[in-house]
């Protein structure tokens, strides 16, 4: 499904509102393995009356009622803060990689 399309983000909706990309990208890959399209919002309104901003994770309306599912049970599971935090550590630590590894290719000392 292609994020471009504005028809097909205003057939999305929100299933949770998340303060980081990590753990908006931990909700996308945890529903894409359930095989529902997600898309990313990372300027959506989470009240319109506070105009709070926050990232959105938006599936298509007809599969809300299964993301909603899935995401409650993911979320009452004990193990669920571990797997998040084990993601960000995982996400932090391919971050890290990339930028020793330009560093090296640059020759740039650190300050």
């Amino acid at each position: 499904m292609s994020t471009d399309s504005h028809q097909e983000h205003d057939e999305m909706v929100p299933v949770i509102f998340v303060r980081d990309l990590t753990e908006a990208q931990y909700y996308k890959n945890l529903l894409q393995d359930h095989d529902i399209p997600v898309v990313i919002d990372e300027e959506a309104v989470m009240d319109d009356m506070e105009e709070t901003t926050g990232i959105a994770v938006l599936v298509a309306e007809e599969n809300l009622a299964e993301a909603q599912d899935i995401l409650e049970l993911s979320t009452d599971d004990d193990e669920f803060e571990e797997d998040l935090d084990d993601y960000e550590d995982e996400v932090e630590g391919a971050t890290e990689e990339v930028f020793d590894e330009y560093e090296q290719e640059n020759e740039i000392d650190d300050f």
